[in-house]
C-alpha cells in the first residue's frame, strides 16, 4: 500500500508545479465604440499582437473579453470603415479597456467591369450542360419506348471517374 501511494504523491506534486510554472492569467475586457456618436461596434477584431492567432471579435453589445497570462500585450483593434488602433496594455490584473474607433474613408480606385475576359476559359454561360449527339441517343437502351437520357448521363459521368455518379438525381 505504501509503495503505490508515493508515485500518485509525487504526480500530484509535478502537476501542482506546473499549474505555478504557467503563471497567472489575467483578463482584459471592454466596449468598442463609435468615436463620433458613442454607438456599439458590433464584430470589432481584436488581435493580440504578440500571441499569434490569439484574439476576440466583439458581440451585439460591443462587448469584448480576453484571457492572457501576466505580461505586456499589444491589442490590435480594427474594424471595415473605421482606422485601426493599436493600445499597450500591461497586464497585471483584470483590467477594463474600452476603445473608441474613428471613422476612416477611404478612396478607391476605379474599377472596371467588362463583358468580355481576356482569358475566357468558358465558351458559354451554360453551367451542367452535357451534350449528346444523335448516334449517342440511338445506343441507349429502349425500355417501353423511351430511353433513359438521365441514367445515361450518370453512367457517363461515373464512368469518367468524376467521383459523383448520383449528382442530379433528387
Amino acid at each position: 500500500m505504501k509503495g503505490s501511494t508515493v508515485p500518485i504523491l509525487f504526480g500530484l506534486m509535478l502537476a501542482h508545479a506546473a499549474a505555478f510554472a504557467q503563471g497567472k492569467t489575467f483578463t482584459v475586457s471592454g466596449n468598442v465604440r463609435d468615436g463620433d456618436d458613442g454607438e456599439d461596434l458590433i464584430g470589432v477584431s481584436i488581435a493580440v499582437m504578440q500571441a499569434g492567432s490569439r484574439g476576440a471579435a466583439t458581440n451585439a453589445y460591443g462587448f469584448y473579453s480576453i484571457s492572457l497570462p501576466e505580461g505586456k500585450y499589444t491589442l490590435r483593434f480594427s474594424y471595415i470603415g473605421y482606422a485601426a488602433r493599436e493600445v499597450a496594455v500591461d497586464l497585471a490584473a483584470d483590467s477594463r479597456l474600452d476603445v473608441a474607433l474613428k471613422a476612416e474613408a477611404k478612396q478607391l480606385e476605379e474599377v472596371v467591369v467588362s463583358a468580355r475576359s481576356r482569358k475566357a476559359n468558358v465558351s458559354s454561360p451554360e453551367m451542367g450542360v452535357d451534350r449528346i449527339s444523335v448516334a449517342t441517343v440511338k445506343k441507349i437502351p429502349v425500355l417501353m419506348g423511351e430511353g433513359d437520357l438521365r441514367a445515361h448521363h450518370h453512367r457517363y459521368h461515373a464512368a469518367r471517374g468524376n467521383g459523383f455518379p448520383f449528382v442530379g438525381l433528387l
